[in-house]
């Protein structure tokens, strides 16, 4: 009760607390959290086809190679 005493008393402290308040619900508006879920996503997909990509090109190097150690092909 004697904080909301003070808050009411003292302008400049209410002031401040309400613009902190106001920059913290900033962090949290419904824009905010959809575009930082959407990078996340977005990034999430990113990484899965970049480790595809990895398996796919050493399965074909794997398969490209003779059980001799020469590669296929001539190469």
């Amino acid at each position: 009760a004697k904080a909301l005493e003070k808050i009411i008393r003292e302008p400049e402290l209410r002031e401040k607390l309400s613009q902190g308040a106001i920059k913290t619900s900033e962090k949290y508006s419904i824009d905010t959290i959809s575009e930082r879920m959407l990078n996340l996503y977005r990034e999430v997909i990113e990484i899965k086809k970049s480790k595809s990509k990895e398996k796919k090109s050493f399965i074909k190097d794997i398969l490209s190679i003779n059980y001799g150690g020469k590669i296929k092909n001539g190469k």
